[in-house]
């Protein structure tokens, strides 16, 4: 299904912003924009991702789910877990989830995932973003040298192409049993989540708080231990202590 209709683009301001235009225009589901460049790549809570031209994988795909809004919000996680594998079934990279929506290679950052739903919840956009050729001195220049690295830094060089098809494969195969198969996908986040276990902070209702990372919970939020009060963090981002930016 996201094999059979992809729109490929050298440049583009962002492929999510492409995908919900078509969208909104009846574009159907499994609808897939990927591109070389993204001059306006965005991340989560209002960020910008780096998507130089050439250097990274970028592309969005277009879903039209039945489901409830409870079961809507777990796709970003189940995402995660696709990527992830999709990854590893590529080239090999052993890549761990730093929640909610981030990709880790040897601690920093290799991937994003921003998933988007139209305010009548009849469509989603899960857009992704993975460095593929990025060198260190390119990442930089943009004061990202301490905190990304890419596939060809970490001594996993693969073919856009050839990865766009691994990571389309197993988004289809998540997407083909949602909203079954969340027991699954939570145990391989479980297992694969780097934030586990680790001191954090976070912003919940205005007020920075700092505490432990204990447990993913059913709804793939995070349970964050504060001074023996449990904390749930469902949406937003968790900062890991030992992070600079």
């Amino acid at each position: 299904m996201f094999t059979d209709n992809i729109i490929r683009l050298d440049t583009v301001d962002s492929t999510n912003t492409r995908l919900k235009e078509l969208a909104d225009r009846g574009a159907a589901e499994g609808t897939v924009v990927l591109a070389r460049g993204q001059t306006a790549g965005r991340g989560t809570v209002g960020r910008s991702f780096f998507s130089p031209e050439g250097e990274g994988l970028y592309l969005s795909v277009l879903l039209r789910p039945e489901a409830t809004v409870e079961e809507l919000f777990t796709l970003t996680g189940r995402t995660a877990v696709a990527v992830r594998q999709g990854i590893e079934n590529a080239c090999g990279a052993p890549c761990a989830i730093k929640w909610l929506n981030d990709l880790s290679l040897n601690g920093k950052k290799l991937c994003g995932v921003l998933t988007e739903l139209s305010p009548d919840l009849s469509y989603v956009v899960i857009g992704i973003g993975i460095n593929l050729t990025q060198t260190k001195n390119v990442f930089a220049e943009q004061g990202l040298g301490n905190i990304a690295t890419s596939l060809g830094m970490e001594g996993y060089p693969v073919e856009r192409e050839a990865l766009a098809a691994s990571v389309l494969q197993e988004l289809e195969k998540m997407y083909r049993q949602f909203p079954r198969g969340k027991e699954t996908c939570l145990e391989q986040y479980r297992a694969h989540c780097l934030t586990l276990g680790r001191p954090v902070r976070f912003v919940q209702d205005r007020v920075e708080r700092t505490g432990i990372a204990q447990e993913i919970d059913d709804q793939f939020g995070l349970t964050v231990v504060c001074e023996g009060r449990k904390y749930t963090v469902t949406s937003g981002t968790v900062q890991r202590m030992e992070e600079q930016v």
